[in-house]
């Protein structure tokens, strides 16, 4: 197959983007309907209680930068 030919066969960059996005967010939905179904209670947080808890764990931040390399967990944190 020539490379014109497999360029127009191949979805775009965002398609794939965003059918993905779209797949792990209704994992995500199933997920959590599987835990409440279980008799978990699923805590959500505000952005101040987020911003607290975020600032509590900046010591294993620490230490997972020290395992791991800044830049992995640069990438975790930037996968939001």
């Amino acid at each position: 197959m020539s490379g014109t030919s497999w360029i127009s066969i191949t979805p775009p960059r965002t398609s794939r983007r965003d059918a993905q996005r779209a797949f792990a967010e209704a994992e995500e939905t199933t997920a959590r309907r599987q835990i409440e179904d279980a008799g978990c209670e699923v805590i959500e947080l505000t952005e101040m209680e987020r911003q607290a808890f975020q600032a509590a764990v900046q010591p294993v931040y620490r230490e997972t930068q020290d395992a791991f390399g800044g830049k992995t967990v640069a990438e975790i944190l930037g996968a939001r």
